[in-house]
């Protein structure tokens, strides 16, 4: 092919951005087709941490950045963040039925093997039946998620609000990593640092945001913000002091430290909007 491979991976982007951006034009319940997307975006997140990144199922080669296993997970996030997502999220928002499930599975299969040809994409110990069996899987859970929001229980909540942060967190840190090279873990997890760096990281990320998302929700209080800000300090000193942690010159805990404010900020108030029928005072606080 003499097109580049990123070239491939911007119109897969592109038109899931604009499949997306119709849609919630289109649909009149906004609030839960976004819900639903990051949802499933956050799923997709944890499922192929463990299929790219611990077990290499796969490999992506957009060919955008030089270093391969960044280079991977960028093609990841344009998969497992934008068009799987989507596409799940359509089907939930206009109750597509099965067939329509079907073919959207198929064409994913397509997409799938077209990348392979190409070389866009290849397979280590994934095959294309297992994408087969798990996307109805999928899209069908985007179904069964997004009825449940339209009454959420606390723990229906939780959970897509940890997945939404989880999602936020992660492919923030990753553009902090690739664009201001601002951190590296050292652990020998694996022979190569660059993905070790990404699964550690990955890891505290999503076990971290479980406190994040309790603050968000439960103690939106300016002393459980200090604590749980204080711990993610003392955790990540330790992590440099133990020499697992490697900080860029221009970088510092403190700036850790304002990233994870601003997002329990940000998310109080994504909390607060989408989830109305929490006790009035909570809402004074942005009115």
């Amino acid at each position: 092919m003499n097109t580049p491979n990123y070239f491939w991976f911007f119109v897969l982007s592109g038109i899931s951005l604009i499949v997306f951006i119709i849609t919630i034009i289109k649909h009149k319940e906004k609030k839960r087709l976004v819900q639903t997307y990051f949802f499933i975006s956050g799923l997709a997140y944890i499922v192929d941490y463990f299929i790219l990144i611990i077990f290499q199922g796969y490999d992506y080669k957009p060919n955008l950045i030089k270093t391969f296993w960044f280079d991977s997970t960028l093609g990841s996030i344009v998969s497992q963040g934008l068009a799987i997502p989507t596409a799940a999220s359509v089907i939930a928002a206009f109750h597509y039925p099965f067939v329509m499930i079907i073919l959207t599975t198929i064409s994913f299969i397509g997409i799938e093997e077209l990348f392979i040809k190409f070389e866009l994409y290849d397979h280590h110990w994934w095959r294309t039946w297992i994408t087969f069996l798990l996307l109805p899987i999928c899209f069908y859970l985007a179904k069964f998620w997004y009825e449940k929001l339209k009454n959420p229980t606390r723990v229906v909540r939780y959970i897509t609000m940890y997945l939404t942060i989880s999602v936020y967190s992660n492919t923030l840190q990753f553009l902090l990593l690739v664009v201001f090279s601002t951190h590296l873990y050292s652990v020998e997890w694996f022979s190569d640092p660059y993905r070790n760096t990404l699964a550690l990281n990955a890891l505290i990320i999503f076990l971290f945001m479980f406190l994040i998302t309790f603050v968000v929700m439960f103690q939106f209080k300016w002393y459980w913000i200090a604590g749980v800000l204080f711990f993610k300090w003392l955790l990540d000193d330790f992590l440099v002091k133990k020499e697992l942690l490697f900080l860029a010159e221009n970088w510092n805990l403190f700036y850790f430290s304002i990233l994870h404010l601003i997002t329990i900020v940000l998310f109080r108030f994504i909390y607060v909007k989408w989830f109305t029928n929490i006790p009035k005072h909570y809402n004074q606080i942005y009115r």
